[in-house]
């Protein structure tokens, strides 16, 4: 059985299709050789290894589910060795998937401080907006940083690096804001927000986890708004408040708070309101040299209990 057969199977598997696993894979090559490569593969083992259940999309039968569980580890733990033996003689490739708001915050410092140390490096950062360990286990990426609240499972390693505060963001022109009451109705204890009653809010979009810890915030604070704009981004929020659309709870590691012209930022200091960023990797296979020392660099010490 040759390689580049088992190769072909497994980008097709990976990636859900012909077209797509010829540009997935790590050389040039064409739709019809891939397929060529699958259609030999199947000879050789003399049963099926896809059906095809779209335009372009094919899915596994189950005897190559049960062949591509067999081989993935292989491949995953050959482009990982191939990645940490080039990072070993050379500056390296150090792929890493992160939340906007980590990518515009933490990240930039971060990232000066790899280059200074480990000239050549090179850094390939893609925007997530939720948390996939699978891309980890798949081994599309080197390091996912995000919130996490939950113990990853064993098979990820997990750092806590950063922590980032919750903050009320309100327009500087509401009248509770202009008097002073909000900001004296935040510093008491148990106290309702009535300069926010009536007010529309502006909430992340409900696929982020920072919907729900919005919800937590409003149901701390004993609010019901009526929510008029859903964003991805804490910058567009921003921007809302600013408009005088609306107020928001969002997350920032800016020692003030979000700073925008019209709107005011003010603290929550009440638990709950602290949450951690978390360093992610994959455990098994070959250790990726760039990972330990992108750890030894960042910015701030851990605040959890774990890891």
């Amino acid at each position: 059985m040759q390689l580049n057969r088992l190769e072909g199977f497994y980008w097709v598997g990976h990636s859900g299709g012909y077209a797509a696993a010829a540009r997935a894979m790590p050389y040039p090559i064409t739709q019809p050789a891939v397929y060529q490569q699958v259609k030999r593969l199947e000879e050789d083992v003399e049963f099926k290894l896809f059906e095809r259940v779209g335009r372009g999309d094919m899915r596994l039968t189950p005897g190559g589910q049960a062949l591509f569980d067999f081989i993935a580890p292989f491949f995953v733990g050959y482009a990982a060795a191939i990645r940490a033996a080039r990072a070993n003689a050379t500056g390296g490739l150090l792929r890493i998937q992160a939340a906007h708001q980590l990518i515009r915050e933490l990240l930039p410092g971060w990232v000066a401080a790899l280059t200074a140390a480990r000239p050549g490096v090179q850094v390939e950062i893609l925007e997530a907006g939720t948390v996939e360990l699978e891309a980890l286990r798949r081994g599309d990426t080197d390091l996912l940083i995000d919130h996490v609240g939950a113990e990853p499972p064993s098979d990820i390693g997990a750092k806590t690096v950063a922590v980032t505060y919750g903050y009320l963001i309100a327009p500087a022109e509401l009248p509770g804001v202009m008097s002073g009451d909000l900001a004296a109705q935040l510093e008491t204890p148990g106290s309702s927000l009535t300069a926010l009653r009536g007010l529309p809010f502006i909430a992340y979009s409900r696929h982020l986890g920072h919907h729900e810890i919005q919800r937590e915030a409003l149901g701390h604070f004993d609010l019901a708004p009526q929510v008029v704009a859903y964003l991805e981004r804490a910058e567009c929020i921003t921007a809302m408040v600013a408009a005088g659309v609306g107020y928001s709870f969002i997350p920032s590691m800016e020692p003030n708070g979000p700073q925008h012209p019209g709107v005011r930022s003010y603290p929550i200091a009440v638990d709950g309101a602290r949450f951690p960023v978390v360093a992610l990797w994959r455990e098994a296979g070959t250790p990726h040299p760039l990972i330990e020392l992108m750890l030894s660099l960042a910015p701030s010490p851990p605040v959890s209990s774990w890891p």
